[in-house]
Order: structure tokens, then sequence, then C-alpha cells
């Protein structure tokens, strides 16, 4: 795992997850009620502990672990994670307490749908019922000297939260969003994924103008126009899927048409994990017309 400051108190952490970097990014707030956002997979949990050493905070001393959803590469690791920093509230989508509960039902629905990559994940445990808080849409959580705005953001899952930190008016979109890096952003969109409500998720993000955007795929960007360019991938996609015959057919006419979406093929091809992104996506899309 690496780390790097990029923001007054805001820590950007590089998992490494599958040994690859620029995959999945977690982040640390040093605020005086110091805050986890994204726990990322089982398989990175304990190279928490040297992140947090290395930022000078102590175990003990993490108050919240903030899940925009449960997914394997978001969620994951929380279960593991409460057990290193004992005294963290987790925070997550009221229809996501369960699965932190007993991880069991997401944990066979991941090996079902990711195969080898839900291993390379590693399997969910338990979170402890009374560490869990499902906060209202709007809520706002005090972390001493900063804010953290709950805003629920469902479509790429029923389960969604993305979070505003309001001071440094940095966004915390997990995959409502979609991915983004060097400027590029693209859709992601697994099966079943609700588009109607993913434009209406963005758009009550646009509303809060944020200065930043901190994405777990990957990492932070100064917000420009990434909201507007992802609501307006996003009906462009579901145009081309209607035409589009297969995944594969999908994919080409995205690689004629879409140079987001060339810049991360280029990227990703040959990465372990590029199946998950680029064919779950596009399945999502064709999905659709079903």
């Amino acid at each position: 795992m690496k780390i790097y400051e990029i923001k007054d108190y805001i820590y950007t952490i590089d998992t490494e997850t599958g040994n690859e970097s620029e995959i999945i990014s977690s982040y640390i707030l040093n605020t005086e009620r110091p805050a986890i956002i994204e726990s990322g997979p089982s398989s990175i949990v304990k190279g928490f502990l040297s992140i947090a050493d290395e930022i000078g905070i102590n175990v003990n001393d993490i108050e919240f672990i903030f899940l925009t959803h449960i997914h394997l590469d978001h969620g994951g690791g929380v279960g593991l994670l409460s057990k290193i920093f004992k005294n963290a509230k987790v925070i997550v989508h009221p229809y996501g307490v369960k699965h932190l509960i007993n991880p069991e039902k997401l944990w066979n629905a991941s090996k079902t749908i990711l195969g080898k990559i839900a291993e390379l994940y590693g399997a969910p445990v338990p979170v402890n019922s009374e560490r869990i808080i499902a906060p209202k849409d709007g809520e706002t959580i005090s972390l001493g000297n900063e804010r953290i705005k709950v805003i629920y953001s469902p479509g790429h899952a029923s389960h969604h939260v993305s979070y505003f930190l309001e001071k440094s008016s940095t966004l915390f979109p997990g995959d409502s969003a979609g991915i983004s890096h060097d400027g590029y952003v693209i859709p992601t969109t697994p099966p079943p994924c609700d588009f109607d409500k993913s434009i209406e998720s963005i758009e009550k993000m646009r509303v809060l103008n944020p200065e930043y955007i901190a994405y777990t795929h990957f990492g932070l960007s100064d917000a420009n126009n990434l909201l507007e360019k992802i609501e307006e991938k996003i009906s462009e996609w579901r145009r081309i899927a209607v035409s589009s015959k297969s995944v594969e057919d999908m994919h080409n006419t995205l690689l004629d048409v879409d140079e987001d979406y060339q810049y991360f093929w280029k990227k990703m091809k040959d990465s372990k994990f590029a199946d998950n992104f680029f064919r779950l996506s596009l399945e999502g899309f064709l999905s659709e017309r079903k």
C-alpha cells in the first residue's frame, strides 16, 4: 500500500490490490475525529496498520469507517478493519446493514459474479451490529474540524451512499460517478444497474458543486465538469447499447467513438481486473434492453 497526502488532512491510499497500482483507493481523514472512507477488500486490510502509524494516528483514535457500498472492492474488508480499529463506528446505507452483520449471501453472490477476482479480494467477515450506524439521506456527521454530508446515491447499487466533505469541498462518490483518472471518466455499471436512478444521483451531487472528487477508482481529481461528463456518457452509452448485438459489439463501438473508453482500455486491458471493469459494465447497459 502507498499513501499520498492530497489535501490538508486528506490522504489517499493506493491499496495495490492484487499487486496492481491505481485500481482501488481508500482514504484516511486525519481530522479531529479521524475517519476512513472505503475499507477496500479484505485482502489489503492489514496494510492499514502501517498507514495509520505513518500518518501518526493511533489505532484507537479512528472513530468512523465510511462505506459507499458493500461490494467487495469497496467494503469487503470492513469486518476485518473493525477488528483493528476497535473504536470505529461503521457508516453504511440501511440496506447494507444486514449484509455486514451476515455477509454469507454477499460472499456467495460475489463468487458467482466475479469468479477468481472474488478470491483475490478475499472473503468478508461479520461486523458487530452495535458498531453499525445507518444515517439518513442528507444527514451530516461531525468530524470535529470538518463535517461530512451523507448523500444517498442509488443506481450502481440500491444501497449506495456518497459523502461530501464540506469545508474541503471534496466528494467521495464511490461508484456512483463512474471511474476516473487523468480527467477521463467512464461508467461502472454492473447489472442490475438502475440508470434513471444513477442520473438522479449524479444530479444530487452536482448541486453540491464540489471542487474535488475523490474516486475509489482511482484517486483525487479536480471536479471540473466530470459529473456533467459522466451523466452525458451514461446517456450516450444507453443509446449505443440499443444498437449493439453483444458485449463485444458494444466494446468495439466504444473503442471507435469514445476517447475515455479508449484511454481506460489501453491503461487496463492487461489487468486481471479488466473483465470486472469492462465486461460487467457493458452487460449492465445491455441488460437494460431486456
